[in-house]
C-alpha cells in the first residue's frame, strides 16, 4: 500500500493534515489541504483527446466529486431509470469497475439539487458515502458493507430548502457530518421533535455516535441553510472544527463537538442568505463568500477564537455562490457565477488581481481545482477550462467541450492525474 502519514507536510497551496494517506491522494472533495488544491505537478495544460487516459460509462449523474486514494476511485450517484442509489469503486490506472453497489431505491428526485450531492470519503480500508436521503454508509475496499445509518430517520428531517448536499469530512478517525436545517419540518413530515441543527461526530469504522451537538442559531428562513463541509483549523497550537453558516462561524472541539467559540458575520442586510459554499482555512485565517456570493472576506481565527472581531478585509463586490473558493501560492481564486468570470484575490488584503470571463460561460456548481500552476474548471454543460495560476494576468489555457449536462462534480487530483465526473463518464487524463 502507498500510505505513510503526512503530518506537517507543506505545499503551495498550504498545510497537508495527518489523515495517514499520501498527500498525492484526493480522499475528500477538497483534497488533501481541504482548499480545493493539490501538490501533483507534471499535469496536463489540456484535457483533450491525446491527454485522456481511460474513459468509463456511469450508470447516471450525481454532483459527489470522486475520491481517490490508494489507486482505487470511489463515486456516488444516481440512476434515474431504476430509481436506485448507487456507489462505485474503480481502478485509478485503468479505470476499470471493481465493484458498483446498490444502495437504496428512491421515489422521486428532489424539486431542487441533485439526490447524490455529498462527495465520498475515503481511507485505506475503504470509503463512506452520504446521500441527501439521510443515509450513511461504509464499504470495505472489497465491497463489504460495514455499517449504515440513516440520520434522517434518527435525526429527524433535513429541511433544507435545496435538498442536503454537504459533504462530510474525515478527520482523525472522526466523521463530522453538519446539520445546519429549517426551524420547521417539511409538511409532508410526521416528525414532531427537535429541529435544531447539530454537528454529528461519527466514528469512521464502526459508525458509533462519538458525538452529537446541537449548533442553535437565531437566523431565520433561508439563512438558516447552509451547505457547506466543515474544515479543521489550527488555533493556539490545537485544532478546532470550524463551520460556517447559519449568519455565524464556530469553532468547535474535535473529539467532544463543543462549541468553543462563534462569531456573527452578518454585517449587511439580505432578502435570502443561505451559504452554499465551503471556506477554507491557511495560516489561522479563514476565507468566506458572504450568502448568496454577494462578497467575500477573511477573518483571523486566533481573534476570533478570543472573542475579537477579527475582521482583516473585505473584497466588496460579487464572489462565489455555489462553488467554494480555492487557494494556491497566496492568492484566492473564486468562481463568480452572475458574469461568469474566474476571480483572483490577493490573500493578505483582499485586493483584486484580475477577473476574467470564461468561454461559453455557463452556471457553475463544480469549485475550481487548483494544481501545478494551473486551475482547472468545469460548467454544468461540462465545458472545461484550463487556467494558469498566476496571479500576474488572466490566461486561459485549453478548453473542451464535453456536452454533459449536469455535470457539476469538481475536478480531483492523483498521481500525476486528473479525474472529471460528467453526466455521464469518468475521465481521466495525464501526460
Amino acid at each position: 500500500m502507498r500510505f505513510r502519514y503526512a503530518l506537517g507536510l507543506l505545499f503551495a497551496g498550504g498545510l497537508v493534515w495527518s489523515n495517514g494517506v499520501l498527500a498525492e491522494d484526493w480522499c475528500q472533495w477538497r483534497g488533501p489541504a481541504f482548499n480545493g488544491s493539490s501538490p501533483e505537478t507534471g499535469l496536463p495544460a489540456s484535457l483533450g483527446e491525446e491527454q485522456q487516459l481511460w474513459v468509463t460509462d456511469l450508470p447516471g449523474p450525481g454532483e459527489a466529486t470522486p475520491a481517490i486514494c490508494d489507486g482505487l476511485v470511489y463515486l456516488s450517484g444516481y440512476d434515474e431509470v431504476n430509481k436506485i442509489l448507487f456507489v462505485m469503486q474503480l481502478d485509478a490506472a485503468t479505470g476499470a469497475v471493481r465493484w458498483k453497489k446498490t444502495v437504496a431505491s428512491f421515489q422521486e428526485l428532489p424539486s431542487r439539487n441533485i439526490i447524490a450531492s455529498p462527495s465520498p470519503v475515503a481511507d485505506e480500508k475503504g470509503a463512506i458515502f452520504m446521500f441527501s436521503t439521510g443515509i450513511v454508509v461504509r464499504y470495505s475496499r472489497d465491497g463489504e458493507e460495514l455499517w449504515r445509518k440513516n440520520l434522517v430517520e434518527e435525526y429527524g428531517p433535513f429541511a433544507a430548502g435545496f435538498s442536503y448536499s454537504a459533504s462530510p469530512l474525515l478527520f482523525d478517525g472522526t466523521l463530522y457530518i453538519p446539520v445546519l436545517r429549517g426551524a420547521q419540518p417539511p409538511k409532508e413530515s410526521s416528525y414532531s421533535g427537535s429541529m435544531e441543527s447539530y454537528l454529528l461526530g461519527l466514528d469512521s469504522m464502526t459508525g458509533a455516535v462519538r458525538f452529537k451537538v446541537d449548533r442553535p442559531t437565531d437566523a431565520v428562513s433561508d439563512f438558516r441553510d447552509s451547505y457547506g463541509t466543515p474544515v479543521p483549523a489550527r488555533i493556539d497550537g490545537a485544532t478546532q472544527i470550524i463551520i460556517y453558516g447559519a449568519n455565524y462561524i464556530t469553532g468547535h472541539d474535535p473529539k467532544s463537538g463543543k462549541e468553543l467559540w462563534r462569531n456573527g458575520y452578518m454585517d449587511m442586510k439580505m432578502s435570502w442568505g443561505r451559504i452554499s459554499s465551503t471556506p477554507v482555512v491557511q495560516d489561522q485565517v479563514i476565507y468566506c463568500a458572504f450568502p448568496m456570493g454577494e462578497k467575500f472576506f477573511a477573518r483571523d481565527l486566533t481573534k476570533l477564537a478570543h472573542g475579537e472581531d477579527g475582521a482583516l478585509w473585505v473584497y466588496d463586490d460579487d464572489a462565489s455562490d455555489v462553488p467554494s473558493p480555492t487557494i494556491w501560492k497566496g492568492y484566492a481564486y473564486f468562481l463568480e457565477e452572475k458574469r461568469k468570470q474566474l476571480v483572483c484575490v490577493d490573500m493578505k488584503t483582499g485586493e483584486l488581481q484580475w477577473s476574467g470571463r470564461l468561454e461559453k460561460g455557463d452556471t457553475f456548481y463544480a469549485s475550481p481545482t487548483a494544481a501545478d500552476d494551473k486551475l482547472y474548471i468545469v460548467n454544468r454543460k461540462g465545458f472545461v477550462s484550463v487556467v494558469a495560476a498566476d496571479p500576474s494576468e488572466f490566461r486561459i489555457l485549453s478548453t473542451r467541450a464535453f456536452d454533459e449536462n449536469p455535470s457539476d462534480s469538481t475536478i480531483s487530483v492523483a498521481d500525476g492525474k486528473l479525474f472529471l465526473r460528467t453526466a455521464g463518464h469518468l475521465y481521466c487524463f495525464g501526460k
